[in-house]
């Protein structure tokens, strides 16, 4: 049986014959001496850019055949076989080639994990659907839609000849994008001061080329529309965005990105990143009960992963300890410049203050499910407007859908949604009378359900958090009232 050449004994053999060392093709090439170890010690076996191994092949003279199975032992199997259909004149032809197609992406995560259904997904669209190459990946601050976005970028690459372009366009605006795109092949498109025309001549420019845009962080679907190239072009384009309900996207394929699934490993798998076999293996179930405090949302694991292990002093059971009994949770998942309140703020902002009242009195559900009679008891408003309300904070991913029958719609907040909800509450003095109306809506209720046991099933854990509320503010006529009520289902 033939078996496909291990990557790191294909390149130890070109660089025992060049006698370089590490170090001093880190300086002739310009690629860190760390990756090159990684590489000639197998820790990577599949680098990130096939342009940084033609920099390589160059500096240890390779022929042209071995740097078709540097590339295939690479795993840059279609670069390789390009290479074999049209072989380059020479050496400096191909340089020139990789280097004429620009690369925008940021660095893809060092420890990014898990999402390959959605990879799979997304692969199939921008290679594969002949009638749409744009895909626009959705979901929630934190949840990792351009880490998702970056590994995509490194993965495709190969795919696109004439580059990867990228624009974040929460922190740009259109004019400013086209014309970088256009500098990124050489063009000066600064004398177009309108958005139409300089969106045109960009779109000319890019028209007969096979590449791929990624728009991350997009807040406005007015942004999206001046930067999509032609229709009939071989260009691909993928976008990120918290909100659900961009005109522009209308018609493209639609990802929703959600937390790490709960029912698999993937949250361990990143705390597998920060620490050692042994460490993970003592201390599994904590790690396991950390990711399910934070949700199992991506920028909060790998905050919390970052400071367990880079602070001094902290055991993964003591911040564990710190998460369950600190008032403030979110204050917690910061490390650097990554913060999990921050994110969510940007998103809060967007809100007007109506809105922004009644999602911090939703924080009283404490992350359980809900029905829109639910809150709008809670939040004092008409049904009508707790629908409402609920539609644009699901539109701007701040609330998910739990469940959707017809007649009866059931909402949820992420568990760090919430508790910034309920700090929000908290600060503006709303919590103690939402949760006193929560407790009147249960019991009323019930009493007014009380035969219903399979519709009072369904609410068991918002029950249970009213008997738990009856105690905290010491109301015992409403603790016999409701234990009287619900012992149907408390049994």
């Amino acid at each position: 049986m033939n078996h496909a050449p291990d990557f790191a004994d294909v390149l130890q053999q070109f660089v025992n014959r060049s006698s370089y060392s590490a170090g001093q093709l880190a300086r002739l090439t310009g690629i860190p001496k760390p990756t090159i170890l990684s590489w000639l010690d197998g820790r990577v076996k599949h680098p990130r850019s096939y342009s940084d191994l033609l920099r390589l092949a160059e500096s240890l003279h390779l022929e042209l055949t071995e740097i078709i199975y540097l590339l295939a032992a690479a795993g840059f199997a279609e670069a390789a076989d390009r290479l074999k259909e049209a072989p380059p004149p020479n050496h400096t032809s191909l340089k020139t080639a990789v280097a004429a197609a620009p690369f925008q992406a940021i660095p893809a995560l060092p420890y990014f994990v898990g999402r390959h259904g959605l990879i799979k997904q997304i692969e199939e669209i921008l290679l594969s659907d002949p009638t749409s190459r744009t895909c626009c990946l959705q979901g929630m601050a934190g949840v990792g839609k351009t880490a998702l976005a970056a590994q995509m970028a490194y993965r495709l690459r190969p795919h696109f000849p004439d580059g990867v372009l990228w624009a974040n366009l929460h922190r740009s605006d259109p004019m400013t994008v086209l014309s970088a795109f256009a500098h990124a092949y050489g063009q000066d498109v600064s004398r177009y001061k309108d958005l139409d025309s300089r969106s045109q001549m960009v779109r000319q420019l890019l028209a007969d080329k096979r590449l791929l845009i990624i728009l991350d962080d997009v807040w406005h679907g007015q942004d999206i529309t001046p930067l999509l190239p032609p229709s009939t072009g071989e260009t691909a384009v993928l976008i990120t965005t918290r909100r659900h309900d961009l005109f522009a996207t209308a018609g493209m394929h639609r990802l929703d990105v959600p937390p790490f699934d709960t029912a698999g490993q993937v949250a361990l798998r990143l705390f597998g990143h920060f620490f050692d076999e042994q460490t993970i293996i003592e201390h599994e179930q904590t790690f396991c009960q950390i990711a399910d405090l934070l949700g199992h949302l991506p920028l909060a694991v790998a905050i919390a992963a970052s400071r367990m292990a880079y602070e001094p002093s902290w055991s993964p059971h003591e911040f564990l300890e710190r998460l369950l009994h600190t008032q403030q949770q979110l204050s917690e998942l910061v490390f650097e410049d990554q913060s999990v309140q921050i994110s969510f703020s940007a998103s809060f902002g967007m809100l007007g203050e109506p809105l922004q009242r009644f999602f911090a009195l939703i924080g009283v559900f404490g992350g359980r499910d809900f029905t829109p009679e639910a809150a709008a008891a809670v939040s004092q408003t008409s049904l009508q407007q707790a629908e409402d309300s609920l539609r644009k904070l699901y539109a701007l991913s701040l609330c998910q859908l739990a469940s959707s029958t017809p007649g009866q719609t059931r909402y949820r907040l992420h568990p760090l949604l919430s508790r910034y909800a309920e700090e929000t509450a908290v600060s503006r003095d709303y919590l103690t009378q939402a949760q006193l109306r929560l407790i009147n809506f249960y019991i009323d209720y019930g009493e007014k359900h009380h035969d219903n046991t399979r519709l009072l099933t369904t609410e068991i854990s918002n029950i249970r958090a009213v008997l738990q509320l009856t105690k905290t503010y010491d109301l015992p006529d409403a603790y016999r009232r409701g234990t009287a009520v619900f012992a149907s289902v408390l049994k």
